[in-house]
């Protein structure tokens, strides 16, 4: 936000916990980024660049007075709830579309928030509620692109499905390198779906 880079300072990257247990050096450059992948970064750049618009500066936490401190995790916070709402948008959704009423699909979600782990992440500022959320967009779009015709598949409402669940699984990949094996996964259940599609339509009754 500040100097329009990617990589972290090392000064910070120093001062965080051990070295290499949060951040990495590459060897060549000096440079050090985050283990974690490029999204997490990305994920608090608006809640963070809403500060810098506000303030004019962006302190490291130990650096912040008490006002500027309340201020940041206002901020923090009415963007957890923002990205928790629309957690439970598409869990609620795809619940709806796996057939529940909308009843069922309510008891369902606040299960899910308030009898497991989820309420730890919609409570604090960690990248598991970002992962979450792309993991449940992921779902929504996969089962919404399966329950299309097989026009619409091959048309503007599949590829609009397709688009925004393969992105949602490459985003999540971004967040934590272990999802990459979600990607060609996503490819390979688009791909079977259509050509079994495809199959079925040219059987003959």
């Amino acid at each position: 936000i500040t100097q329009a880079r990617l990589d972290v300072t090392p000064s910070q990257a120093a001062e965080f916990c051990e070295r290499g247990l949060y951040f990495h050096q590459q060897p060549g450059n000096g440079h050090w980024h985050s283990k974690y992948g490029l999204f997490n970064m990305l994920y608090f750049t608006p809640p963070l660049w809403l500060e810098y618009t506000i303030t004019g500066e962006l302190k490291p936490v130990s650096e912040l007075d008490q006002g500027a401190l309340q201020l940041r995790t206002l901020i923090l916070n009415l963007w957890n709830i923002a990205i928790s709402l629309i957690f439970v948008f598409y869990l609620y959704y795809s619940a709806t579309l796996c057939g529940a009423e909308p009843a069922s699909a309510s008891k369902m979600v606040l299960l899910v928030i308030f009898g497991s782990f989820v309420w730890y992440y919609l409570r604090a500022q960690t990248v598991e509620l970002l992962q979450m959320t792309l993991f449940s967009i992921a779902v929504y779009h996969l089962l919404a692109f399966s329950l299309l015709g097989p026009l619409q598949q091959r048309n503007g409402p599949g590829t609009v499905h397709a688009l925004a669940a393969m992105t949602a699984l490459g985003s999540l990949a971004l967040a934590k390198l272990i999802y990459i094996v979600l990607l060609p996964l996503g490819l390979v259940f688009f791909t079977a779906y259509l050509l079994l599609r495809s199959l079925s339509c040219s059987t003959p009754l």
